[in-house]
């Protein structure tokens, strides 16, 4: 089982359809994008998604305010959340015990402190709440995984950047210590490169110790946000699982014509 996780960046009209177009040619069984807004972009790669058989969670036909982030699934699943939020939960139908998929978008701030302190209070209470929520998940019986665009870093210093605050490492710590495994941590890599060329690690995937044997692989795909021409901003997250899952859909759909909702 292959779950994909991909910061698609709000995108206009024509970049959507070359993220689309992408997707649609990309092996997963489900599908995390993060940073989606309710804009003819992000419909497009919804309906394009939904065209070739995917079921999808966290979307909404009608205009939404801020960010949400949705879900696709190929394989047999339940849904656990409902509406345009940040936060989307999902059962991947496997065997021999559901996977549950937690796919989260966190608040964003600038990472040099450009910041106004609404923004950072938004960031500082969304974390709070999340890792009072998935603390004690970590020891759950059944498999779960976090996964998307988190918006924090881990707790490694990096004192040369400004913005990065100490709120954000507590929640990175919370995690860590309650027996969140991070998946991603070693070798240091990046998933985000401001435009001064700072490396930033805000692209995440953890395990509660349920599911920490059904790990193959984790890595970065750096082709998102390297190659010509550039679909993001964000490395994609690709996450390889040792487990069975149902039938998959076909992928012989087309990406349709952009349209308003």
């Amino acid at each position: 089982m292959r779950i994909l996780a991909v910061n698609i960046n709000s995108p206009a009209v024509e970049r959507a359809r070359q993220q689309a177009d992408r997707l649609l040619r990309t092996e997963f069984d489900v599908l995390v994008l993060t940073e989606v807004k309710s804009n003819a972009g992000c419909a497009h790669i919804v309906k394009a998604l939904s065209s070739a058989g995917c079921s999808i969670v966290g979307w909404s036909e009608q205009a939404f305010p801020g960010f949400s982030t949705v879900i696709a699934s190929r394989v047999p699943s339940n849904p656990e959340g409902a509406g345009p939020q940040r936060i989307q939960r999902l059962a991947a139908l496997t065997s021999p015990t559901p996977i549950k998929v937690i796919a989260a978008y966190g608040p964003s701030t600038d990472p040099f402190g450009r910041n106004a302190a609404e923004k950072v209070t938004q960031k500082e209470d969304w974390l709070r709440e999340f890792t009072a929520e998935l603390v004690p998940l970590a020891t759950a019986e059944d498999p779960y995984i976090i996964i998307g665009d988190l918006n924090f870093v881990d707790d490694r210093p990096a004192p040369q950047y400004s913005g990065l605050y100490t709120f954000e490492r507590d929640a990175y710590s919370s995690l860590a210590n309650a027996g969140w495994r991070d998946l991603l941590r070693e070798p240091p890599d990046y998933s985000w490169v401001s435009h001064q060329g700072h490396g930033f690690r805000f692209d995440h995937a953890l395990t509660n110790a349920a599911a920490i044997p059904l790990v193959k692989s984790a890595v970065y795909d750096h082709t998102w946000r390297e190659g010509a021409p550039r679909l993001t901003d964000h490395s994609a997250v690709v996450l390889d699982l040792r487990i069975d899952v149902g039938p998959r859909v076909m992928q012989s759909s087309p990406a349709p014509q952009a349209t308003l909702f």
